[in-house]
């Protein structure tokens, strides 16, 4: 009844942060049997990974003030201040971003949409592969056991889906 939805890697080429960071982890759930699907990031190679699902700063200045629900006490920022509202926390987060990039990739969310709807990606099973030195992919043909790799995710389905749930939150209880 549960399955790993990992938000990382850029299949079936090298290098990301999150699988530089554990590669023992990566390769001991890949071996584990638990279903595994992966969303590719892709940053700075590709419009295919969850790196094109990104917003403007203008986009989250103009939509976000006061949007998301009310927290009972105000959370604390990476960057400082209080929060009563993620719409506010994530204005703070834009203004605080390091880099003169226009957009900001909302990875994380991607990882969630599939899980809302599949059809906002594609999906493909494979031959469950593994990562070896150099932090390299070896594929695996004969290997019986598949994953999922996500990518060419509906950028605009994504983000308006995104918007529009959270100027109608509510509390599933």
């Amino acid at each position: 009844r549960t399955k790993v939805i990992w938000l990382g890697s850029n299949y079936p080429d090298r290098g990301e942060y999150n699988l530089e960071n554990d590669v023992s982890s990566v390769n001991y759930v890949i071996e584990s049997g638990i279903p595994l699907e992966i969303v590719t990031v892709r940053q700075n190679s590709s419009l295919r990974g969850s790196a094109n699902v990104s917003v403007s700063r203008t986009e989250i200045y103009d939509k976000m003030p006061g949007l998301g629900p009310l927290a009972m006490s105000p959370v604390t920022g990476r960057h400082g201040g209080s929060f009563r509202h993620f719409g506010d926390y994530s204005i703070n987060l834009f203004q605080n971003k390091s880099g003169d990039r226009p957009r900001k990739p909302l990875f994380d969310l991607v990882a969630l949409s599939i899980l809302k709807n599949p059809q906002w990606g594609v999906r493909e099973s494979i031959p469950a592969p593994i990562v070896v030195d150099n932090l390299n992919w070896s594929n695996r043909p004969g290997n019986s056991r598949e994953i999922t790799i996500w990518e060419d995710f509906n950028s605009e389905a994504i983000i308006e889906d995104f918007f529009e749930s959270i100027e109608n939150d509510y509390l599933v209880e």
